[in-house]
């Protein structure tokens, strides 16, 4: 079996424009619902906690990429195979290579984050959870946990790599160097997350991922490694809730 190399994405300055048109429609449409229900059904129902919360607030953006990425590629008659590369080789050798990736990274994950958040100690610069560990503990029923959870290994990796993989670096690829490309698209995956303790692990994932999507020409090798990196961490954050060990984790 032999690793394709990426192919480049020619994008169109008219083409970015209806992207982002989809993308930014689906963001006020769920800004628009949410405040409706708001509405009809008070705040008490969107209190810190509940169900409708939890999904508007992880859904609204992440929701509007994937569908609005949708919408885009039926508007165009678009090929999501091409536009993206997906099903490019062996379906088993695929999936293999993706799983492979998350297990060797796990380890290497938590070593990187440990060792800022030791710098991040000796210089005396506070630190706080991440946003979605804190989302998971503050789910007040069983129903959110598992809902955050099928978010953070389904609905998160799919949009993410998309935006990141599948649209950020493949479009960069046709306007400056692999190098600068890895760099650029692995640095925003990890600011985008807002979180100091884990920004050199998820920029070592993002360019392990960038990788995967470099060396097979598949969109599906990459959200693959990103779904088991994150089925990990949502285990170990159900072993937490039963008085386990918390490790942070990421969506």
């Amino acid at each position: 079996y032999k690793l394709r190399m990426l192919s480049v994405r020619n994008w169109k300055f008219e083409e970015i424009i209806r992207l982002l048109t989809c993308v930014f429609g689906c963001l006020i449409g769920f800004l628009l619902l949410q405040m409706g229900l708001q509405l009809s059904l008070g705040s008490a129902r969107f209190g810190d906690g509940s169900f409708l919360l939890l999904f508007f607030s992880s859904m609204s953006l992440h929701g509007s990429f994937i569908i609005g990425t949708a919408i885009y590629m039926k508007w165009n008659c678009q090929n999501w195979a091409k536009t993206f590369g997906i099903w490019n080789g062996p379906l088993w050798k695929i999936i293999g290579l993706g799983l492979l990736a998350a297990v060797i990274f796990l380890p290497l994950g938590e070593i990187l984050q440990r060792s800022s958040l030791y710098v991040l100690d000796l210089l005396h610069i506070k630190t706080h959870p991440q946003a979605a560990v804190e989302e998971f503990n503050r789910a007040k029923t069983w129903l959110g946990k598992i809902y955050l959870a099928v978010f953070a290994v389904i609905i998160a990796p799919m949009a993410e790599e998309i935006i990141f993989r599948g649209l950020l670096h493949r479009g960069l690829r046709q306007l400056t160097s692999r190098r600068n490309t890895f760099l650029v698209s692995a640095s925003l995956f990890a600011v985008i997350h807002a979180n100091l303790p884990i920004f050199f692990p998820l920029l070592v994932l993002g360019m392990i991922l960038a990788w995967l999507y470099e060396c097979t020409d598949n969109l599906l090798t990459p959200m693959l490694a990103h779904a088991a990196f994150n089925g990990i961490n949502v285990l170990l954050l159900f072993y937490d809730a039963q008085g386990g060990a918390l490790p942070h984790t990421h969506s």
